[in-house]
């Protein structure tokens, strides 16, 4: 196998905080760096898939993930009766929720769901269509007030789906009673969207985002362009559309928002970067590995919350910089298209003779809530990156909130090792 891939991790905070020497992660020294794991693979640096190859493997993602969309062939019209019924899916709001520090009482559970406006989706939905303009939230429920399972907690929003950047195309299937929510759907995802962090346009400049001819690539951990007074915040993974050079620099149409909440594209110039690429970078297992340690230290953000990322993001934000399209979530990239190695039926010998088989680059599945990405083996171990929660020591739940390195002798809540309780590997190809 070429390339066996993704893992989920849950960790965070900035590169200053120095790790404690906790069984299992890695706190400093070369293993956590990219330059120690790719030349230690001089193999990885071999194409995986070309462009066409890539294009065939996203369409097999589709045909897998129904959480994926082509937006490109989206049709004129929708079926409403689903949609209906999964905005009346208020299923979240069923357990105690803090609101600002306080229990969320019925009235404003009733808010919410009056809010989603189900009963005025129609039999058949024509969509509309936009484009983000700035960084925002993809919401369970129309509004970025966060719910959480605890007063004091500001980390795990209950209602926080994913983060999504500007320049990404998304259809608009519904609005909220109040109008100040859109129910969208980008490539890979859908929820409500805040309607100021997008511009309405029509289908023909849609399909400019969603088709870009000439694009640059973010290839940092994130990029920031000059819109007016304010900075555009893209993540690693996004798009930018390339119209050539100028004066020495990229010259590049950004997306803004009117004041009437129409599309309105801006010519920039941007200085060159090594955060920047002219299309996509070639898919080998070494560039995967080394745009995901660009994360590496970050602080663990919750559904893209804090400008950073947690397990899946870290996994679909390095892959889609080589072209590569995957769903959001742990548990869908868990069963997405690709090459899978199952390792449920190995016993503790079986899975080290599996993973001394493993492509770096691969992702390794803690069940369905976490994914990793395997570097490599040293001293018989298997080592991963991820962006790590928390583990648990003597059945005491340990936060550690970061992207980091670690071999698989974590614990996990029931008692066992990340090594005996990992269930699958899989390679995008």
């Amino acid at each position: 196998m070429k390339h066996l891939h993704k893992i989920c991790v849950l960790t965070a905070l900035s590169l200053a905080w120095a790790l404690p020497a906790w069984a299992g992660i890695v706190a400093t020294g070369p293993l956590t760096t990219a330059e120690y794991w790719t030349k230690r693979n001089p193999a990885g640096n071999m194409l995986i898939l070309n462009t066409a190859e890539v294009q065939a493997f996203n369409k097999k993602v589709r045909q897998t993930s129904p959480e994926m969309v082509d937006l490109a062939n989206l049709p004129a019209q929708i079926n409403g009766a689903p949609l209906k019924t999964a905005l009346l899916n208020y299923s979240v709001l069923n357990a105690t929720q803090y609101v600002k520090g306080h229990v969320a009482d019925e009235k404003y559970k009733n808010l919410l769901k009056k809010l989603t406006n189900a009963n005025a989706v129609p039999a058949l939905i024509k969509p509309r269509y936009a484009v983000v303009t700035q960084r925002a939230n993809i919401r369970t429920l129309p509004t970025d007030l966060g719910m959480f399972d605890t007063a004091t907690d500001t980390y795990y929003d209950n209602l926080q789906e994913t983060a999504i950047d500007p320049g990404e195309p998304v259809a608009i299937y519904h609005s909220s009673s109040n109008g100040q929510f859109y129910y969208v759907q980008s490539y890979n995802y859908r929820g409500w969207l805040n309607k100021y962090a997008l511009g309405l346009t029509d289908k023909a400049t849609w399909l400019k985002f969603v088709q870009p001819q000439r694009f640059l690539v973010v290839t940092g951990k994130e990029y920031q362009v000059p819109v007016g007074k304010q900075l555009q915040y893209y993540q690693q993974g996004s798009r930018i559309l390339y119209d050539g050079e100028q004066n020495g620099k990229h010259l590049v149409t950004v997306p803004e928002r009117s004041v009437k909440g129409q599309l309105v594209l801006t010519r920039r110039e941007l200085a060159k970067s090594s955060n920047l690429s002219l299309g996509y970078l070639d898919y080998t297992e070494n560039n995967i590995i080394r745009e995901a340690f660009k994360f590496y230290g970050n602080e663990y953000g919750w559904g893209g919350l804090l400008n950073s990322v947690d397990c899946s993001s870290l996994v679909a934000d390095a892959y889609r910089t080589c072209g590569i399209e995957l769903p959001r979530n742990a548990r869908q990239q868990k069963v997405t298209a690709g090459l899978n190695m199952d390792l449920t039926p190995l016993n503790h010998e079986q899975r080290f003779a599996a993973f001394r088989k493993l492509n770096p680059g691969s992702t390794i599945h803690l069940g369905k809530t976490h994914v990793m990405i395997f570097l490599g083996m040293l001293n018989g171990q298997p080592y991963v990156l991820h962006a790590s929660s928390s583990y648990y020591d003597n059945g005491q739940k340990i936060y550690v909130r970061k992207v980091l390195v670690s071999d698989l002798n974590l614990h996990n809540k029931n008692g066992y090792t990340f090594f005996d309780a990992v269930d699958n590997c899989r390679t995008f190809e």
